[in-house]
């Protein structure tokens, strides 16, 4: 059996929006792939794409946490569900700075910029006039890049949140 970290580098989840218009998958720790459906994209607007965006890298974040879940019930041989309630005061002010992290991720050219707070709220933004203006795939591509560091800037704070001492 692999290990937790094996597990987290090889994972894969996929998450689609209620109405399936917009879909992602993260593979590994930071791979992330977004797509739509047949024809959606090209009669949407900046406005409708960056709410499905920032709906989708919720479910995305909810479907990646219960595969980490689930995996980590199988290693244990027992179910767990979430965090236990913390114990100490240290535990809850380090969950309380971990919930409280400001993850932001910008495509190389601007193009797409994704903020988070906690890895709970989520907001995408596109330049202006994006969607009439840029393909499809280039956008889809800009996303995943956004994700991605995003993703890495949250692991960066969280191993500084982890490091302190509280």
């Amino acid at each position: 059996m692999k290990t937790m970290q094996e597990h987290l580098d090889t994972m894969v989840v996929e998450a689609a929006t209620p109405d399936e218009t917009t879909f992602g998958r993260i593979t590994g720790r930071r791979q992330v792939d977004v797509w739509f459906a047949p024809g959606y994209y090209g009669h949407s607007t900046d406005d409708r794409i960056e709410a499905k965006l920032a709906t989708l890298a919720r479910l995305l974040w909810v479907a990646r946490t219960k595969e980490y879940y689930r995996y980590k019930s199988e290693l244990l041989g027992r179910v767990v569900r979430g965090e236990g309630a913390p114990q100490t005061l240290g535990q809850e002010a380090r969950r309380a700075a971990r919930n409280n992290i400001l993850a932001v991720g910008e495509s190389g050219d601007g193009l797409v910029r994704i903020e988070s707070i906690g890895l709970f709220q989520w907001a995408v933004t596109l330049a202006p006039g994006s969607v009439p203006a840029v393909p499809e795939s280039t956008l889809a591509a800009r996303v995943g890049m956004a994700a991605s560091r995003l993703i890495e800037m949250h692991e960066n704070k969280l191993a500084a949140v982890w490091a302190q001492k509280y």
